[in-house]
C-alpha cells in the first residue's frame, strides 16, 4: 500500500466568475437570417467608414454579408445599402482581433438617421477536413440584440447580452 504525503490546502475566498464575453451561435448555410443591433448615431448625416464585430469560426472560411437598415416603430426596417457587401472570415477565436468591413472607398452617405441597424448575416461557411463547423457572433457586454431565423421571419429580441458591433463614421 502507497501512502502519499499531502500538504493541505485552504481555501480562503473564492471569488465570483468573471464573464469576458458571450457567445451567439449562428446557422452556418444560407437561410437569410441575420443578427445585429440597433446603434444611436451622434449625427443625423454621415459617411459610413468601417463596421467591426467579433466572431468565433471553426470553420476554414464563412462569407458574412453587412446589413445596414433603417428603423422602423423600433424594429430593423428597409436595407439602406445598395450593393452588396461581403467579407471572408477564417478561423478565429474570442482573443483574436476583430473582423472588419472596410467601407472608406465605398462613399456610403447616411442621412437623417438617428439610430441605425448593423446587421450580419451568414451567407456560407465550408469546412474542408469534416465538412461540418460552428459560428458564434460575440458580445463582450451587457444589452441586447435582435435577430430572426429566417429572411422572412419576424424579428426578436434578445436581451441576455449584447453583440460586438461597431460603426465608425465621419460627418
Amino acid at each position: 500500500m502507497l501512502l502519499l504525503n499531502l500538504t493541505p490546502i485552504i481555501v480562503l475566498r473564492v471569488l465570483p466568475p468573471i464573464v469576458t464575453g458571450f457567445f451567439r451561435s449562428w446557422t452556418t448555410g444560407k437561410d437569410g437570417g441575420e443578427i445585429g443591433r440597433i446603434i444611436q448615431m451622434k449625427s443625423d448625416d454621415f459617411k459610413v467608414e468601417k463596421v467591426r464585430f467579433k466572431a468565433n469560426s471553426q470553420c476554414d472560411t464563412c462569407i458574412v454579408r453587412l446589413h445596414i437598415r433603417s428603423i422602423n416603430n423600433g424594429l430593423p426596417g428597409e436595407d439602406l445599402l445598395r450593393d452588396s457587401i461581403t467579407v471572408d472570415i477564417h478561423r478565429t477565436s474570442f482573443d483574436d482581433k476583430s473582423v472588419e468591413f472596410d467601407l472608406t472607398d465605398k462613399n456610403i452617405i447616411i442621412k437623417n438617421k438617428e439610430y441605425l441597424f448593423v446587421g450580419l448575416e451568414t451567407i456560407r461557411c465550408n469546412s474542408l477536413k469534416n465538412g461540418s463547423c460552428s459560428l458564434a457572433y460575440i458580445g463582450t457586454e451587457e444589452g441586447n440584440y435582435l435577430y430572426r431565423t429566417k429572411e422572412y421571419r419576424d424579428w426578436e429580441e434578445s436581451t441576455m447580452h449584447s453583440l460586438y458591433v461597431k460603426i465608425f463614421y465621419t460627418y
